[in-house]
């Protein structure tokens, strides 16, 4: 059980840790700006900032453990993709793709492509901006319930 003094931040509004009742965890969450649009970022409490203690956590219960050698793998084949078409070439269609013509992306975003069948342990996000530059990252899958 977190301390008082961590349960009472998450009950004070102003504070930025926050509790996600999704994942079971405390994080800290701010707003900042990135390439001039404002984001809200948020990051996972491991320990808490008070005592030290490991503080509870479902992420393990709901997400894969990501694979070393599957993170190793997207890295290489992305390594010298410098626009979305090299993407394409080097993992295929996106399983998903979310148009920055429908959804209302941040900070000159065009696309948000996803690759859930690239590996085993894990899902590729990446991200096409209008000036065609891609930025990417892995995510744990998630468990089947």
């Amino acid at each position: 059980m977190p301390e008082r003094t961590l349960l009472e931040l998450v009950d004070d509004t102003n504070s930025p840790i926050k509790f996600d009742q999704v994942v079971g965890e405390y994080g800290l969450v701010y707003d900042t700006f990135r390439e001039g649009e404002r984001c809200r970022m948020s990051y996972p409490l491991r320990y808490s900032p008070f005592t030290g203690a490991p503080l509870p956590s479902k992420r393990s219960e709901l997400f894969m453990t990501t694979s070393p050698d599957e993170v190793r793998m997207i890295t290489e084949k992305l390594k010298d993709a410098r626009s979305y078409a090299d993407v394409e070439k080097a993992l295929g269609a996106p399983d998903v793709t979310l148009s920055g013509a429908v959804y209302s992306f941040t900070a000159n975003r065009k696309a948000h492509y996803t690759y859930t069948n690239a590996a085993a342990t894990l899902n590729v996000g990446v991200w096409e901006y209008e000036d065609g530059r891609i930025e990417y990252g892995c995510s744990g899958k998630r468990k089947s319930r």
